[in-house]
């Protein structure tokens, strides 16, 4: 499996998003570029269908002109991946090129490629979708998924979240790296 680095901010409470989980900017500006740079260095970006319908990010380096310093030589970009035990992602997913892995049944996917391709999001060819094993609670199976992504030449993988996502990948023991970002301030939010 490739090696995975898992990532994170949170509140001095502990909080990564609002008690309604509404997005809360965490981070400053240096632990950003911090965050960006660590993207860097991987293969692929991953995070759970729900991040993507809440706050559908970019996953990309825009932060880390890289160790040059020259904006004009652009570091390595990871590709997307997202986990997503259903479909309902937004036509225009800003994660260009995003590896999907969903449980999903297969008509369900070809409908959301077709409405993408047919001027809903951009051209279909730039997002893979690959049906996953199922695991307890019809989530996609952490194991499968980065077999799989082995089997598609990941070495590594940065895990930013959301909560479920994080909770899953510490619960199967399937992290190698934590870096955990503490903000000072307290939300009383979502852990």
């Amino acid at each position: 499996r490739p090696f995975v680095t898992l990532t994170y901010a949170q509140s001095l409470d502990g909080s990564i998003a609002s008690a309604d989980k509404r997005p809360v900017r965490i981070s400053g500006r240096a632990s950003r570029i911090m965050t960006h740079g660590l993207r860097s260095l991987h293969d692929g970006i991953l995070v759970g269908g729900g991040t993507v319908r809440r706050d559908n990010p970019r996953l990309n380096v825009r932060e880390w002109v890289g160790d040059s310093g020259d904006s004009q030589d652009p570091p390595p970009c990871p590709r997307p991946i997202v986990l997503s035990s259903q479909m309902g992602l937004p036509m225009a997913i800003k994660a260009h090129g995003a590896v999907i892995f969903t449980s999903f049944c297969r008509a369900e996917t070809q409908s959301w490629l077709a409405a993408r391709a047919h001027g809903g999001g951009g051209d279909a060819s730039d997002c893979v979708i690959v049906h996953c094993a199922t695991a307890a609670g019809g989530c996609c199976d952490l194991r499968d998924c980065l077999a799989r992504l082995a089997a598609m030449g990941f070495a590594s993988v940065m895990v930013e979240g959301g909560g479920r996502i994080i909770r899953a990948f510490l619960q199967a023991g399937l992290v190698d790296r934590l870096v955990v970002t503490v903000a000072p301030l307290m939300l009383g939010g979502y852990t």
